[in-house]
């Protein structure tokens, strides 16, 4: 094509041109130099590494920063672990830990609401941790299979003389008090001020044995939910180590305590403490956040109802909950309710807890 088009550009034949090509280099010098020096650069070139470059070039370095790096420390209830991974269902990807514990007396087993409430935190905080203080419970089946499961469960012994010492409450304790508690409050008296030991000598979210985790609590610290206008209630605790909202918790149930009236060591101390309090540190929930069934209407969580009966209460009460306090003192032990198939509480249970068995 090359020799066809030449032809007709410059009128010669393609006999012509063909003997043009051959000719020897020694009689053309001019084309002869231009080859040369034309492989002499080609040489350069590649030897500088400009035609064809074996490496991309590096991009020139950063300027150095004016101010040392910022980093944000984390919640004094949240660290990143590296927890093992564990098969619960939709649970949230970061390996976020917080640090949860209940209060378990009288029995050598976990009933089976504390069951529940042990696998529904976990559910929704499965690279957490949770301790149960027990000087009762034995080596539980439920903890041994959760932790073959790569959970974080434990179970820790727990003395009230060395847990008080150098605490608000060691005047209390040496007092004696406590042994002024009828049987049916001695229990809840020393549950109320294990919770605030606790949670003042570690921080944590301290929980009731009677509730289903409903959504994370890593949005919420330092704070406590009302239990309607009147009283805050203490079954759902989360605050840092050492807060002052604790200490005077503390000094409040030293001073006022009364062995045998029930809830006012309880909800009723913690309502009083805020009323005092003058610090701007405490978040208080709506009543939605725990306890968006008020214990007096509490029977309407083991009703059994249709699916859409039961798809609509819970958009209504627990659309915005982060759990939801049934209160097995009133509910079971009072009224004799029972967890049903199809009530509100059994799908609440069934949809929010660690599955350990098929």
């Amino acid at each position: 094509l090359f020799l066809s088009s030449s032809s007709r550009v410059s009128g010669a034949s393609n006999e012509e041109l063909y003997a043009c090509i051959a000719m020897p280099l020694h009689k053309r010098p001019l084309l002869s130099k231009a080859l040369l020096w034309s492989l002499v650069l080609l040489l350069v070139l590649v030897w500088m590494n400009i035609l064809w470059p074996t490496s991309s070039p590096s991009p020139p370095p950063l300027p150095p920063s004016s101010s040392p790096l910022e980093t944000i420390p984390p919640s004094p209830l949240e660290t990143m672990s590296s927890s093992p991974t564990v098969s619960s269902g939709n649970n949230p990807t970061p390996e976020r830990t917080l640090s949860g514990f209940v209060v378990w007396e009288g029995n050598a087993n976990l009933s089976e609401e504390a069951s529940s409430t042990l696998k529904s935190f976990l559910h929704h905080h499965p690279h957490s941790n949770i301790t149960v203080f027990s000087n009762t419970l034995q080596s539980p089946d439920l903890l041994s299979k959760l932790r073959q499961l790569g959970y974080s469960v434990q179970v820790e012994r727990y003395d009230l003389e060395n847990l008080t010492r150098g605490t608000p409450l060691e005047k209390w304790w040496k007092s004696g008090a406590l042994d002024s508690s009828p049987p049916y409050n001695r229990m809840s008296n020393i549950s109320n001020a294990l919770r605030l030991l606790l949670l003042y000598t570690r921080g944590g979210i301290y929980m009731d044995t009677d509730l289903v985790i409903l959504k994370p609590f890593f949005s919420i610290n330092n704070c406590v939910g009302k239990e309607d206008d009147q009283f805050l209630n203490g079954a759902v605790l989360v605050f840092s180590k050492g807060h002052a909202f604790l200490d005077a918790a503390m000094k409040e149930f030293t001073s006022t305590f009364r062995p045998a009236e029930w809830g006012w060591n309880g909800p009723k101390l913690l309502t009083r403490t805020l009323s005092k309090y003058r610090g701007k540190d405490v978040t208080v929930l709506p009543q939605s956040a725990f306890y968006p069934i008020h214990w007096k209407e509490i029977a309407s969580l083991f009703q059994k109802m249709g699916k859409r009966e039961r798809a609509a209460y819970i958009d209504t009460h627990l659309r915005d909950s982060f759990a939801v306090h049934y209160n097995t003192f009133l509910s079971k032990k009072r009224k004799g309710l029972t967890v049903e198939e199809g009530s509100v509480l059994h799908q609440l249970i069934e949809e929010n807890t660690v599955l350990v068995q098929q």
